[in-house]
């Protein structure tokens, strides 16, 4: 059985973690390495052979960024439940080991770039694999994962970062939203926990080192939130709800900011184009019939959420059509008095009458008519 050795001189160290430690030290953790992968090895092959694909080490070890109490990250990647055999958790001289147990539908998942906490499938190295066809697979989804992160920046990309986004704005909403401090505290960690792995994702990024790396890494990316590791301390150091919620709303607006940011590179949006017939055509006549008796006979019995729901939804809709095409903006939800409906009933029409000049401009009239005859000779021909 032989183990890969993986000696000092070998690797790239963070020279201001070693400089404490003596070459005997670093000699120690080395080979202290080295026993406890022959370890494991041996437990795999003598108790569950079949059930594992390989093993793996990844972490301070294969970075250099180690220190005399780090600990030796291993994985163990599992055909099948057995597996779980080779797997440990221990505490030795004071420092938790972990060998914990990987499945292949896992890493398949991962090299999709579903999450930055990629060091296992990017930067890991083999150190058990029996199976030559093992070690094709497991390099092929790293390569994947590689090909994905070398790739040129695409609006996809920014989509990824966007989505994940929307866990935090989902965990900050719960914030928001809560009256305790503990559940509240919860709910910001959660939140800087997304917050981290979004930005890394904005960035096309992911983590290689441990956690209080993790700014050291965020300053060599391009778009991170202004005062991101202030705001963090200050959400962190936060003593009440009060506070809680101050300081993640001004880390999402930083965060939002960012994302604007990225989205004016990535995303800039497209000239607004002259209306034509086909963008517009029905829409007139839709918002007619969706809305505007319904405003007026809300303002008539003063039904203040009918009229604020006809309100919204044609400006939904105003905005909708309105985002790629060169047409005047309108503020309805923004003026929208609720003390006097009648008002927004007036405004309602105003805003028709305004759209429907859009009408004329690309050419259409709206298919209004006076009877159903007229309509027939129309609609039937």
């Amino acid at each position: 059985m032989s183990v890969p050795h993986f000696a000092p001189e070998t690797i790239l160290f963070d020279k201001d973690r070693r400089t404490s430690m003596t070459e005997e030290n670093r000699n120690a953790l080395v080979q202290r390495n080295d026993r406890l992968i022959r370890d494991v090895i041996q437990k795999a092959e003598k108790e569950c052979k079949s059930a594992v694909a390989l093993i793996a080490m990844y972490g301070s070890f294969c970075t250099g960024r180690y220190s005399e109490t780090s600990d030796l990250d291993l994985f163990v990647l599992m055909r099948n439940e057995d597996g779980y055999k080779a797997c440990v958790t221990f505490i030795l001289d004071g420092i938790g080991m972990d060998f914990y147990g990987v499945k292949w539908e896992w890493l398949e998942e991962e090299a999709n770039y579903t999450t930055p906490y990629l060091a296992k499938l990017i930067d890991s190295k083999i150190v058990y694999c029996p199976e030559n066809a093992d070690r094709e697979r497991f390099e092929a989804l790293r390569e994947k994962a590689k090909s994905i992160l070398t790739a040129p920046y695409t609006e996809d990309d920014l989509h990824r970062a966007e989505a994940m986004f929307g866990e935090a704005e989902r965990l900050f909403a719960k914030l928001m939203r809560e009256r305790t401090f503990a559940q509240s505290r919860k709910y910001a960690a959660g939140l800087l926990n997304c917050l981290f792995g979004t930005i890394c994702v904005l960035n096309k990024q992911v983590f290689k080192l441990s956690v209080r790396d993790r700014f050291t890494e965020l300053e060599q990316m391009r778009f991170v939130p202004r005062n991101f590791k202030a705001v963090t301390e200050e959400v962190i150091r936060a003593g009440t709800v009060k506070a809680l919620r101050t300081a993640a709303e001004k880390l999402m607006r930083a965060a939002d900011d960012c994302f604007a940011e990225a989205r004016a590179v990535y995303a800039p949006k497209a000239e607004k184009k002259e209306p034509t017939p086909d963008d517009l055509k029905g829409t007139l006549e839709e918002m007619v019939s969706n809305w505007q008796h319904k405003i007026h006979r809300a303002a008539k019995e003063k039904d203040v959420f009918s009229a604020f729901d006809a309100t919204e939804n044609l400006q939904y809709i105003l905005d909708e059509i309105g985002e790629n095409l060169d047409m005047p903006a309108f503020d309805l939800l923004e003026k929208f008095d609720a003390e006097d409906l009648s008002a927004a009933a007036a405004q309602f029409d105003g805003a028709l009458s305004l759209y429907a000049k859009e009408y004329e401009k690309a050419g259409l009239k709206p298919n209004v008519f006076d009877s159903i005859e007229a309509f027939e000779k129309m609609y039937l021909g």
